[in-house]
């Protein structure tokens, strides 16, 4: 296990330079590199799954808000210690290229493949992981792609149970200051009266009564 170990640290390390060159830093000595903004941080990680032998290496891409998140936590249940690492939105790889986490994945054996898998995995950020910072950039982007049609899936947007993409959707849905608004809790509620045989309903309505009295800087209506 221990050459494993070293396998994936050495090629975390020839990843750094050229994501450094877009603003990305690596998160201590974990297996992902972050890019701060004002409103946001964009996220690449890297999931590592034992190959039998190696690795199986799955690119992942998220973009987090903090104001969304932090509203989120109020009610999520994540222990403190996890809060600060939530993504607004995001997905493997594979995922948003409309497959499966598998569907994007590299292997990892040899000292021999460091190269080539470094240099794969920096096409695959270049091409697939920074279209996909860019278009999903501002919350006005987000909010219409989860609330302009509530009842379409979109699954590389906190993916996962409903609870996950109505918390978030509503959460923007106010931050937004959409028209809207009030029939969105009510169809989302819906949805969490009916998801999991209601069990995220409580949490859902706590939500909603804590973001009536969230005060927001007033952008541009919408919806």
């Amino acid at each position: 296990m221990e050459n494993v170990n070293s396998l994936k640290e050495m090629l975390l390390e020839l990843l750094v330079p050229k994501l450094s060159e877009h603003g990305f830093k690596r998160q201590g000595s974990r297996e992902s590199f972050l890019r701060q903004h004002a409103d946001r941080v964009d996220v690449f990680q890297l999931v590592f799954l034992d190959g039998k032998p190696g690795w199986r290496i799955q690119p992942n891409v998220g973009v987090r808000f903090d104001n969304v998140e932090n509203i989120f936590h109020h009610v999520s249940g994540f222990e403190p210690k996890y809060q600060g690492d939530t993504i607004t939105v995001g997905a493997p790889l594979g995922v948003v290229l409309g497959s499966t986490a598998r569907g994007c994945e590299f292997i990892l054996e040899s000292n021999a493949e460091l190269a080539s898998t470094a240099k794969q995995l920096i096409m695959s950020f270049e091409e697939i992981a920074l279209p996909y910072f860019s278009n999903w950039s501002n919350i006005q982007t987000i909010d219409s792609a989860l609330n302009d049609d509530p009842s379409l899936r979109v699954p590389h947007l906190r993916g996962g149970l409903a609870w996950f993409r109505c918390s978030t959707a509503i959460i923007i849905a106010k931050l937004t200051v959409r028209k809207d608004y009030n029939r969105l809790v009510s169809f989302y509620g819906d949805v969490m009266a009916v998801d999991n045989k209601g069990f995220y309903l409580k949490r859902f309505d706590s939500l909603t009564k804590y973001l009536e009295n969230i005060e927001w800087n007033k952008p541009n209506k919408i919806g």
